[in-house]
């Protein structure tokens, strides 16, 4: 029998899954301090994105995203993120932020599809 390349409890290199918010306790003040001190952090702009929606703060996890994509910075965890997310919250923001990002990595037909749900919605 072939061995398989990575074994089965092996730690997963894929983006992290995007669970719906859940009202946990994170320190998100490292990560402001990190972005107090290079607003180009775009790795503490994306963790700090993912820890706002994992606590519920939805406003907060959406300005960060939104900065992201602006910046077309870490484009496919963005892409990946945000997929996840309008599955769980489909309201117009979410949806017109991933068709911004489907614009900046030139996925036209599925940026279409986004703001027509987006619009659909308002």
């Amino acid at each position: 029998a072939a061995s398989e390349s990575a074994p089965e409890d092996a730690p997963s290199t894929s983006t992290p899954v995007i669970a719906p918010p859940l009202k946990t306790t994170v320190s998100v003040e490292p990560l402001l301090a990190r972005l107090r001190a290079d607003a180009k952090d775009h790795g503490a702009r994306l963790d700090l994105a993912r820890a706002w929606w994992s606590t519920g703060e939805r406003v907060q996890a959406l300005e960060h995203y939104s900065a992201l994509v602006a910046a077309d910075a870490h484009t496919d965890e963005t892409v990946n993120d945000l997929e996840r997310i309008v599955e769980i919250d489909d309201r117009s923001e979410w949806q017109r932020l991933l068709g911004d990002v489907y614009m900046h990595t030139g996925k036209l037909t599925r940026a279409l599809d986004a703001y027509h749900r987006a619009l659909n919605q308002l």
